[in-house]
Protein backbone atom coordinates (compact mmCIF):
# COMPACT_ATOMS: atom_id res chain seq x y z
CA UNK A 1 0.00 0.00 0.00
CA UNK A 2 1.29 3.36 -0.84
CA UNK A 3 2.59 5.36 2.26
CA UNK A 4 -0.59 8.37 3.29
CA UNK A 5 1.33 11.40 2.55
CA UNK A 6 -0.22 13.67 4.38
CA UNK A 7 1.79 11.53 7.28
CA UNK A 8 5.26 11.63 5.57
CA UNK A 9 8.15 13.89 5.93
CA UNK A 10 10.35 15.08 3.52
CA UNK A 11 13.90 14.44 3.62
CA UNK A 12 14.31 18.94 4.71
CA UNK A 13 11.47 18.57 6.71
CA UNK A 14 13.03 15.44 8.67
CA UNK A 15 16.54 17.60 8.98
CA UNK A 16 14.74 20.69 10.39
CA UNK A 17 12.57 18.78 13.11
CA UNK A 18 16.09 16.68 14.32
CA UNK A 19 19.00 18.35 13.09
CA UNK A 20 20.15 15.94 11.08
CA UNK A 21 21.26 17.10 8.09
CA UNK A 22 20.62 15.80 5.00
CA UNK A 23 23.30 14.48 3.52
CA UNK A 24 23.72 12.41 6.17
CA UNK A 25 20.40 10.90 6.28
CA UNK A 26 21.30 9.88 2.62
CA UNK A 27 24.59 8.51 3.87
CA UNK A 28 22.17 6.14 6.72
CA UNK A 29 20.05 5.28 3.75
CA UNK A 30 23.24 4.19 1.58
CA UNK A 31 24.31 1.80 4.27
CA UNK A 32 21.06 0.05 5.27
CA UNK A 33 20.00 1.67 8.58
CA UNK A 34 17.17 3.80 7.35
CA UNK A 35 14.64 2.58 4.71
CA UNK A 36 12.26 5.87 3.36
CA UNK A 37 9.41 5.57 1.26
CA UNK A 38 9.62 7.09 -2.08
CA UNK A 39 6.74 9.07 -3.72
CA UNK A 40 5.64 8.96 -7.18
CA UNK A 41 7.70 12.32 -7.49
CA UNK A 42 10.82 10.41 -6.67
CA UNK A 43 11.12 12.02 -3.21
CA UNK A 44 11.43 10.84 -0.03
CA UNK A 45 9.46 10.47 2.52
CA UNK A 46 9.75 9.43 6.50
CA UNK A 47 7.02 8.42 8.73
CA UNK A 48 7.55 8.33 12.50
CA UNK A 49 8.85 4.97 13.11
CA UNK A 50 12.23 6.04 10.75
CA UNK A 51 12.57 9.35 12.26
CA UNK A 52 12.55 7.46 15.56
CA UNK A 53 15.44 5.49 14.10
CA UNK A 54 17.26 8.16 12.55
CA UNK A 55 17.41 9.87 16.49
CA UNK A 56 18.30 6.37 17.72
CA UNK A 57 21.39 6.12 15.07
CA UNK A 58 22.34 9.76 15.45
CA UNK A 59 22.23 9.05 19.49
CA UNK A 60 24.36 6.05 19.52
CA UNK A 61 26.98 7.37 16.45
CA UNK A 62 27.39 10.79 18.87
CA UNK A 63 28.61 8.53 21.73
CA UNK A 64 31.08 7.12 19.33
CA UNK A 65 29.98 4.11 18.12
CA UNK A 66 30.42 3.26 14.83
CA UNK A 67 27.97 2.76 12.17
CA UNK A 68 28.91 -0.72 11.38
CA UNK A 69 27.97 -1.81 14.80
CA UNK A 70 24.75 0.57 15.27
CA UNK A 71 23.83 -1.13 11.85
CA UNK A 72 24.07 -4.42 13.57
CA UNK A 73 21.99 -3.47 16.64
CA UNK A 74 19.74 -1.47 14.29
CA UNK A 75 19.07 -5.08 12.17
CA UNK A 76 19.06 -7.32 15.59
CA UNK A 77 16.21 -8.30 17.83
CA UNK A 78 15.33 -6.09 20.69
CA UNK A 79 17.72 -6.39 24.09
CA UNK A 80 21.02 -7.10 21.34
CA UNK A 81 21.48 -3.19 22.11
CA UNK A 82 22.94 -4.22 25.50
CA UNK A 83 25.99 -6.42 23.63
CA UNK A 84 26.70 -4.29 21.38
CA UNK A 85 27.05 -1.27 23.66
CA UNK A 86 29.28 -3.76 25.71
CA UNK A 87 31.73 -4.25 22.80
CA UNK A 88 31.72 -0.45 22.59
CA UNK A 89 32.21 0.70 26.40
CA UNK A 90 35.34 -1.89 25.45
CA UNK A 91 36.72 0.46 22.60
CA UNK A 92 36.23 3.68 24.58
CA UNK A 93 38.15 2.13 27.79
CA UNK A 94 40.72 1.16 25.01
CA UNK A 95 40.69 5.27 23.92
CA UNK A 96 40.53 5.83 27.54
CA UNK A 97 43.63 4.48 28.47
CA UNK A 98 45.31 5.55 25.15
CA UNK A 99 44.72 9.59 25.81
CA UNK A 100 45.58 9.03 29.52
CA UNK A 101 48.83 7.49 28.48
CA UNK A 102 48.66 10.76 25.47
CA UNK A 103 48.46 12.96 28.60
CA UNK A 104 51.15 11.64 30.86
CA UNK A 105 53.57 12.16 28.08
CA UNK A 106 52.49 15.78 27.32
CA UNK A 107 52.33 16.45 30.87
CA UNK A 108 56.22 15.06 31.77
CA UNK A 109 57.57 16.74 28.36
CA UNK A 110 56.50 20.46 29.72
CA UNK A 111 57.34 19.72 33.41
CA UNK A 112 60.74 18.59 31.96
CA UNK A 113 60.49 15.41 34.01
CA UNK A 114 61.83 12.75 31.23
CA UNK A 115 65.91 12.16 31.18
CA UNK A 116 65.65 13.23 27.59
CA UNK A 117 63.30 15.92 26.54
CA UNK A 118 64.34 16.71 22.86
CA UNK A 119 61.77 17.06 20.72
CA UNK A 120 62.24 13.87 18.63
CA UNK A 121 62.07 11.87 22.07
CA UNK A 122 58.90 13.87 22.67
CA UNK A 123 57.66 13.24 19.34
CA UNK A 124 58.97 9.29 19.90
CA UNK A 125 56.95 9.02 22.71
CA UNK A 126 53.77 10.66 21.57
CA UNK A 127 53.32 8.79 18.71
CA UNK A 128 53.73 5.45 20.80
CA UNK A 129 51.30 7.03 23.21
CA UNK A 130 49.15 7.56 20.23
CA UNK A 131 49.30 3.78 18.39
CA UNK A 132 46.48 1.27 18.67
CA UNK A 133 48.23 -2.37 18.25
CA UNK A 134 50.54 -1.78 15.26
CA UNK A 135 53.51 0.58 16.03
CA UNK A 136 54.94 2.37 13.15
CA UNK A 137 52.77 0.47 10.84
CA UNK A 138 49.96 2.63 11.63
CA UNK A 139 46.80 2.98 14.08
CA UNK A 140 43.76 0.98 13.95
CA UNK A 141 40.44 2.59 13.76
CA UNK A 142 39.35 0.71 16.80
CA UNK A 143 41.81 -1.82 19.18
CA UNK A 144 41.62 -5.19 18.39
CA UNK A 145 39.86 -7.82 21.11
CA UNK A 146 42.17 -8.69 23.94
CA UNK A 147 42.88 -11.77 22.57
CA UNK A 148 43.80 -10.83 19.38
CA UNK A 149 46.04 -7.83 20.88
CA UNK A 150 48.36 -10.36 22.69
CA UNK A 151 48.78 -12.48 19.16
CA UNK A 152 49.42 -9.23 17.59
CA UNK A 153 52.04 -8.37 20.02
CA UNK A 154 53.78 -11.56 19.88
CA UNK A 155 53.61 -11.94 16.46
CA UNK A 156 54.96 -8.34 14.99
CA UNK A 157 54.91 -5.44 17.38
CA UNK A 158 57.43 -6.41 20.22
CA UNK A 159 59.58 -8.24 17.75
CA UNK A 160 59.61 -6.08 15.10
CA UNK A 161 62.34 -3.53 14.95
CA UNK A 162 62.58 -1.44 11.54
CA UNK A 163 64.09 1.61 11.50
CA UNK A 164 61.09 3.35 10.42
CA UNK A 165 59.62 7.28 11.86
CA UNK A 166 57.47 6.91 14.58
CA UNK A 167 54.94 9.60 13.38
CA UNK A 168 54.39 6.36 10.84
CA UNK A 169 52.35 5.32 13.80
CA UNK A 170 49.76 7.95 13.08
CA UNK A 171 48.87 6.46 9.96
CA UNK A 172 44.91 6.08 10.26
CA UNK A 173 44.17 2.50 9.29
CA UNK A 174 40.58 1.88 8.29
CA UNK A 175 38.37 -0.45 10.30
CA UNK A 176 38.43 -3.16 7.73
CA UNK A 177 42.01 -3.74 8.37
CA UNK A 178 40.77 -4.45 11.94
CA UNK A 179 38.42 -6.85 11.30
CA UNK A 180 41.11 -8.43 8.57
CA UNK A 181 43.42 -8.51 11.13
CA UNK A 182 40.99 -9.66 13.96
CA UNK A 183 39.89 -12.93 11.14
CA UNK A 184 43.50 -13.56 10.48
CA UNK A 185 44.82 -14.01 13.71
CA UNK A 186 41.82 -16.52 14.55
CA UNK A 187 43.29 -18.69 11.22
CA UNK A 188 45.23 -21.73 11.79
CA UNK A 189 48.67 -21.26 10.99
CA UNK A 190 48.80 -17.69 10.60
CA UNK A 191 51.97 -18.04 13.05
CA UNK A 192 53.89 -19.42 10.00
CA UNK A 193 52.62 -16.24 7.99
CA UNK A 194 54.00 -13.58 10.26
CA UNK A 195 57.48 -15.84 10.80
CA UNK A 196 57.70 -15.61 7.01
CA UNK A 197 56.89 -11.71 6.94
CA UNK A 198 59.53 -11.41 10.32
CA UNK A 199 62.17 -13.13 8.00
CA UNK A 200 61.72 -10.93 4.82
CA UNK A 201 61.47 -7.99 6.90
CA UNK A 202 64.87 -8.60 8.54
CA UNK A 203 66.32 -9.78 4.96
CA UNK A 204 65.00 -6.31 3.46
CA UNK A 205 66.50 -4.73 6.72
CA UNK A 206 70.58 -6.22 6.13
CA UNK A 207 70.49 -5.03 2.56
CA UNK A 208 71.12 -1.83 3.69
CA UNK A 209 70.10 1.76 2.17
CA UNK A 210 72.74 2.36 -0.39
CA UNK A 211 71.90 2.24 -4.44
CA UNK A 212 74.19 -0.94 -5.16
CA UNK A 213 71.65 -2.37 -3.04
CA UNK A 214 68.48 -2.24 -5.14
CA UNK A 215 69.09 -4.94 -7.80
CA UNK A 216 68.86 -7.52 -4.63
CA UNK A 217 65.89 -5.96 -3.64
CA UNK A 218 64.29 -5.93 -6.68
CA UNK A 219 65.40 -9.97 -7.02
CA UNK A 220 63.44 -10.20 -3.36
CA UNK A 221 60.69 -9.12 -4.08
CA UNK A 222 60.34 -11.28 -7.37
CA UNK A 223 61.50 -13.78 -5.31
CA UNK A 224 58.98 -13.73 -2.57
CA UNK A 225 55.89 -13.53 -4.58
CA UNK A 226 57.04 -16.68 -6.21
CA UNK A 227 57.81 -18.36 -3.08
CA UNK A 228 54.54 -17.71 -1.79
CA UNK A 229 52.87 -18.90 -4.86
CA UNK A 230 54.79 -22.35 -4.53
CA UNK A 231 54.04 -22.55 -1.12
CA UNK A 232 51.15 -20.85 0.08
CA UNK A 233 50.28 -20.75 3.92
CA UNK A 234 47.79 -23.25 5.56
CA UNK A 235 43.67 -23.75 4.45
CA UNK A 236 42.71 -21.08 6.83
CA UNK A 237 44.96 -18.49 6.28
CA UNK A 238 44.27 -18.63 2.28
CA UNK A 239 40.53 -18.29 3.14
CA UNK A 240 40.97 -15.62 4.68
CA UNK A 241 43.12 -13.59 2.21
CA UNK A 242 40.39 -14.87 -0.16
CA UNK A 243 37.23 -13.78 1.54
CA UNK A 244 38.30 -10.26 3.20
CA UNK A 245 41.94 -10.14 1.07
CA UNK A 246 40.69 -8.10 -1.90
CA UNK A 247 38.42 -5.55 -0.50
CA UNK A 248 41.06 -4.38 1.97
CA UNK A 249 43.65 -4.65 -0.70
CA UNK A 250 41.98 -2.11 -2.74
CA UNK A 251 42.36 0.73 0.08
CA UNK A 252 44.41 3.90 -0.41
CA UNK A 253 46.14 3.35 3.05
CA UNK A 254 47.46 -0.35 1.28
CA UNK A 255 47.69 1.01 -2.07
CA UNK A 256 50.13 4.11 -1.58
CA UNK A 257 50.76 3.80 2.05
CA UNK A 258 52.62 0.39 2.10
CA UNK A 259 55.06 1.91 -0.65
CA UNK A 260 55.16 5.46 1.28
CA UNK A 261 56.36 3.22 4.51
CA UNK A 262 58.41 1.12 2.49
CA UNK A 263 60.54 4.26 1.16
CA UNK A 264 60.89 5.97 4.76
CA UNK A 265 62.96 2.27 5.67
CA UNK A 266 65.27 2.51 3.10
CA UNK A 267 65.36 2.49 -0.83
CA UNK A 268 66.09 -0.81 -1.16
CA UNK A 269 62.88 -1.22 0.81
CA UNK A 270 60.87 0.39 -1.72
CA UNK A 271 62.55 -1.41 -4.83
CA UNK A 272 61.36 -4.50 -3.21
CA UNK A 273 57.71 -4.11 -2.69
CA UNK A 274 57.72 -2.16 -6.31
CA UNK A 275 58.85 -5.47 -7.35
CA UNK A 276 56.61 -7.62 -5.29
CA UNK A 277 53.57 -5.23 -7.32
CA UNK A 278 54.78 -5.68 -10.30
CA UNK A 279 55.48 -9.61 -10.16
CA UNK A 280 52.37 -10.42 -8.77
CA UNK A 281 50.36 -8.05 -11.52
CA UNK A 282 52.30 -10.08 -14.04
CA UNK A 283 50.94 -13.59 -12.68
CA UNK A 284 47.87 -11.96 -12.72
CA UNK A 285 47.28 -12.06 -8.18
CA UNK A 286 46.63 -10.04 -5.69
CA UNK A 287 48.57 -8.41 -2.50
CA UNK A 288 47.88 -6.58 0.41
CA UNK A 289 51.73 -5.26 0.72
CA UNK A 290 53.97 -7.99 0.89
CA UNK A 291 50.53 -10.80 1.34
CA UNK A 292 49.66 -12.86 -1.72
CA UNK A 293 46.03 -13.10 -2.45
CA UNK A 294 45.01 -16.64 -3.77
CA UNK A 295 44.78 -16.60 -7.79
CA UNK A 296 40.92 -18.53 -7.31
CA UNK A 297 39.30 -14.78 -5.64
CA UNK A 298 41.85 -12.11 -6.63
CA UNK A 299 39.61 -11.05 -9.09
CA UNK A 300 40.87 -12.42 -12.26
CA UNK A 301 39.60 -14.21 -15.11
CA UNK A 302 40.02 -18.14 -15.35
CA UNK A 303 42.25 -17.55 -18.77
CA UNK A 304 44.47 -15.64 -16.53
CA UNK A 305 45.02 -18.05 -14.04
CA UNK A 306 48.76 -18.16 -12.43
CA UNK A 307 51.40 -20.35 -13.95
CA UNK A 308 53.07 -22.75 -11.54
CA UNK A 309 56.42 -21.12 -10.74
CA UNK A 310 59.58 -23.75 -8.51
CA UNK A 311 60.38 -22.60 -5.24
CA UNK A 312 63.01 -20.25 -4.79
Amino acid sequence: MAPDEETQLTIGEVAALTGIKPGRIRHYEAMGLVSPAYRQNGYRCFGAAEVIRLLYIDLLRSSGLGLPAIGRSVAAESGDLRSVLARHAAVLRAERDRFDQVLEVVERAIAGTEVDVSDNAVIERLAKAQQNSLGTFGRLARPLTPEAEVSIRQLLVDVWSVPVPHLFGQMRLPEPITDFLEQLLRADGHEVLFERLHHLADRIVELGAGTDALPAAHQLGIDWIRTQLADPPGPDVRRVLRDVGPAVADLPVIREGFLLWAEALSPAAAEAFRAMSAEAKRLRVGVIGALVIPPSAAGFSAQGAVPEVPPV
